[in-house]
């Protein structure tokens, strides 16, 4: 989103010039120049029009479209972060992990390949039971983003498809919260 205010020149509905540059006395007085809210100038182009209810786009389903994607972004984007050190491969064993350690804690005597490999080759002399209970925390501590993360995207998901004009649509922050 800008934060400088540009204005659009308005010729029989449409958009004809864009401006970041206040028209007042730069036109003849009958041009008709509208501020574009900062929330669309980044969208607001020649392709749009004007009416009483203000900018009007050319398919207000795309530009849904681009904010559900800048929203997914965020999301994709802060999953990336919360698990930049963890290796894929290790990711690709959260089911087995997760799967074994509710074994292992039910029932100490449970066979558990994975987490047992994992105990050697760690090194830090773990039982199979505190493996399985530290497995069992970081299962939480993913959960809880995901829960967030998910929800927050429903949310906004849902706000953005409810909008019913250009305006609406992107005043939906889509900059997830931190």
């Amino acid at each position: 989103m800008s934060d400088k205010q540009n204005w659009a020149l308005i010729v029989d509905g449409r958009v004809r010039q864009l401006s970041a540059t206040d028209p007042a006395g730069l036109y003849p007085p009958d041009w008709c120049w509208q501020p574009i809210p900062l929330v669309l100038s980044s969208v607001v182009d020649a392709t749009w029009s004007w009416s009483s209810v203000g900018f009007v786009p050319p398919d207000l389903d795309a530009l849904r479209r681009r904010q559900l994607s800048a929203a997914l972004r965020a999301v994709d984007a802060a999953e990336v972060a919360a698990l930049a050190d963890v290796p894929a491969v290790e990711q690709k064993t959260w089911p087995a992990q997760a799967a074994e350690s509710r074994a292992v804690l039910a029932d100490a005597g449970t066979p558990s390949p994975l987490l047992t490999v994992m105990i050697a080759e760690r090194g830090l002399g773990e039982t199979v039971c505190e493996l399985a209970e530290k497995v069992r925390a970081a299962e939480a501590r993913y959960i809880a983003l995901a829960g967030r993360l998910t929800g927050w995207y429903q949310r906004v998901s849902r706000e953005i498809n409810a909008a019913a004009d250009a305006l609406a649509v992107m005043s939906v922050d889509v900059a997830l919260p931190s």
